[in-house]
């Protein structure tokens, strides 16, 4: 009988062990993702409207679209494509004739795709010109579009080539693309020879990469056998370790879905404005396969992975699922403008207004941005303690003053939070070291807009809600993604909403401030996880309900934001000085910048009171439209030892106090002297010499080099900047 009861509570004991194991799956799992519930936020369709017409199979170009401005030709033998640009008298074509070249077999081909054997994970490129395939014609209103069917890999492909009121459109419809069993569709070039330069032509290609660079043809750049291909919004191979080094390293993303060539006295301007979630750009260098140089936008629809044999061979796996969407790439062209990349700018700028994707002008005064260190974690050998760096009290003061040596200013609040500085998924919970809620609330100086920072997206701790086993991101492997340390994760885009609606249901507390939502803007990704998996494209929209939903409790600060953030930003912060330093491009300039100035005050990555030189860092920023910016705290840098922001130096205030005070007031001076026009035009005159053009004619003069120069005939001091009124 003794036995029979230990049998019975043995098993009570592992039916008990068993609930709690089922109850905790239950209580951690992840909430799923309902799309419908993040649909107002997928885009614009630029979906083109049919229209009957009849093709001759001619091999002769014949018009298939025209408005005021430039006129759509197509070659119904060649399935060729050119645009006249009427204006500029140019003409600019996806194929390329008379290329004196050994390798001619995919020239002029409207797409390249990379697809893969379903079976083996071998992949191989299929293009409408050196493959089999059939072609069905149809028309469209402004233009044609094309199925092209591969009988050998079963594969349909359909492009849409159009022209609207603004330029011309090439799209890619998903219920285009059909496939088979045998081969799926990884990644689609679109129009790889459009527009492509020779090596006798002058110009550039410009490229997205951070503020913005440029690849110039045949100055200084040797033929190159390796093109540049870098994923919008951030790489779709997720490393924590990489991303960090980056940031450390101050390497950006692709921030803007947008392109460029200048060819000769003419230029286009290029914008991703469907399927940006999963795209990349490709800068092809002449010496690239071609003597070309050529820029163009991918879709991505798959990824290939591999793995390792037990005899160490590479084993290629291929997703089932396709991870892709409608893609549309918009071109403009300069049409007798001056062509170049403050053009381009503009164009890309008119673009992101009509679509709604970016204010008119600024709801937010610019003015300049200090960073307030309230405090960190501390290591001690009793344990962790808040070390206080500024309390509320000591941060209305510094405010007060600051604000009274310029006219406007934006502050943000760093490490506020009970759990101090670094550590993300932020909280609402006030340290009592900086006066805890009440002396937050009674935070409030006349005519600064302040934001308190609230870091999300990124993991590090589950002591604020988020749970790594429930929340963390999966990789396509079925891994859960964290550096090497496991000290930080990413956190689902899903989850990470639905923490931010708890965060804000007590945001009432802070009436009157905004936040500085870190991690929101600069990053998307994929989640593999069962029950809440999230494609690129799910994960940009669940993000800009999540940072629509923080803009509605107040001004909304971004840090390194992406273009899709920049709807509800009032703010940017964090912002690139420059790229990732690719040999290619050996130019950074201010693409991004003449995008927003005007429509988002911005901030750049330098605080100037952690420059090794102020005098350079401020002409960096008068060059870029940039607000001028000061990290500090009240009390001295040396107090930071043992916490995570022991990196930072020089942040006490009364150190920094008379040079933040001076630089605030002679920004005020240039304020005044520009009165709200916006930066709309920028230009290298010479090593270390600008011209920056305003919007009511305005040019500031910046001389960043150590010899007295002159600019546009006028003299310049060494290291210094001259304002000539429009």
């Amino acid at each position: 009988m003794k036995t029979w009861k230990k049998i019975g509570v043995g098993l009570l004991v592992c039916a008990l062990g068993v609930g709690a194991v089922w109850a905790d799956n239950r209580l951690n799992r992840a909430p799923a993702y309902d799309p419908a519930a993040f649909a107002s936020y997928r885009g614009a369709s630029y979906a083109p409207q049919a229209q009957s017409r009849a093709f001759d199979g001619a091999d002769a170009y014949q018009t298939v679209g025209e408005t005021a401005a430039a006129r759509l030709l197509y070659n119904s033998a060649r399935h060729a494509f050119a645009v006249e640009d009427k204006a500029a008298a140019s003409r600019w074509e996806t194929a390329v004739t008379g290329l004196q070249t050994e390798n001619t077999d995919s020239l002029g081909a409207l797409f390249s795709a990379v697809i893969a054997d379903t079976n083996t994970g071998n992949t191989l490129t299929v293009d409408n010109v050196k493959d089999a395939c059939t072609v069905q014609e149809s028309g469209l209103k402004g233009g044609v579009q094309l199925a092209f069917t591969f009988p050998a890999y079963e594969l349909t492909l359909t492009l849409q080539v159009f022209l609207d009121d603004s330029g011309m459109l090439c799209r890619v419809p998903l219920e285009g693309v059909r496939e088979g069993e045998g081969y799926h569709l990884v990644n689609l070039d679109v129009l790889p020879f459009f527009g492509a330069a020779g090596q006798g032509d002058k110009g550039y290609v410009l490229y997205p990469d951070g503020a913005g660079a440029l690849y110039r043809f045949g100055e200084g750049n040797p033929p190159s056998t390796t093109p540049l291909t870098l994923d919008v919004y951030g790489p779709r191979n997720l490393s924590l370790d990489d991303l960090e080094d980056n940031r450390a390293k101050r390497i950006p993303n692709l921030m803007l879905p947008a392109f460029g060539m200048k060819r000769g006295e003419a230029a286009f301007a290029a914008v991703i404005c469907e399927g940006d979630a999963s795209a990349a750009i490709t800068l092809a260098p002449s010496g690239y396969v071609y003597p070309l140089h050529r820029v163009y936008a991918c879709a991505v629809y798959r990824r290939v992975t591999s793995t390792k044999n037990d005899a160490g061979f590479d084993v290629f796996h291929v997703e089932e699922a396709s991870r892709g969407n409608d893609f549309a790439v918009k071109f403009f062209f300069s049409g007798g403008k001056p062509a170049g990349y403050s053009w381009m700018a503009g164009a890309i700028r008119g673009h992101l207004l009509d679509a709604g994707l970016l204010p008119e002008s600024a709801e937010t005064e610019g003015g300049a941005y200090v960073e307030l260190l309230m405090g960190a974690e501390k290591s001690g050998m009793l344990g962790a303690s808040y070390q206080t760096m500024t309390t509320a009290r000591e941060a209305g003061t510094i405010l007060e003053e600051l604000r009274a040596a310029g006219n406007g200013l934006t502050a943000s609040l760093l490490g506020w939070q009970k759990e101090g500085y670094g550590v993300s998924p932020g909280s609402l919970s006030a340290a009592a070291g900086v006066g805890g809620k009440r002396g937050l609330q009674a935070l409030s100086p006349d005519g600064v807009t302040l934001a308190l920072q609230l870091p999300v997206v990124f993991g590090g701790t589950e002591k604020t809600g988020a749970k790594r086993r429930r929340d963390a991101v999966v990789n396509v492997r079925g891994v859960t993604l964290v550096n090497e340390d496991e000290s930080a994760f990413l956190l689902n885009a899903n989850t990470q909403y639905r923490l931010l609606e708890k965060r804000l249901a007590g945001f009432d507390a802070f009436s009157g401030k905004g936040l500085l939502l870190t991690g929101a803007a600069e990053l998307l990704y994929e989640d593999y996880n069962r029950g809440s998996a999230m494609t690129r494209q799910e994960t940009l929209q669940a993000l800009r309900a999540l940072m629509d939903k923080a803009g509605q409790a107040g001004p909304l600060l971004l840090p390194r934001a992406n273009a899709y953030a920049l709807p509800y930003a009032d703010f940017l912060t964090e912002m690139p000085e420059g790229g990732s330093g690719y040999a290619l491009l050996g130019e950074s300039v201010p693409f991004y910048y003449l995008v927003v100035n005007g429509s988002i005050p911005y901030a750049l990555e330098t605080a100037g009171n952690l420059s090794p030189d102020l005098q350079k860092t401020k002409l960096t920023w008068i060059e870029y439209g940039a607000a001028p910016y000061f990290l500090l705290s009240g009390e001295s840098s040396e107090k930071l030892t043992d916490t995570a922001a022991e990196s930072l130096f020089s942040t006490g205030y009364a150190d920094q106090k008379d040079s933040a005070a001076a630089v605030l007031q002679e920004w005020a001076a240039l304020r005044e002297s520009l009165k709200g026009q916006r930066l709309c035009g920028h230009e290298r005159t010479g090593e270390n010499l600008t011209v920056c053009t305003y919007s009511g004619g305005t040019r500031i003069l910046v001389n960043a080099g150590d010899e007295d120069a002159r600019i546009a005939g006028e003299p310049v001091p060494a290291r210094s900047y001259r304002v000539l009124p429009g």
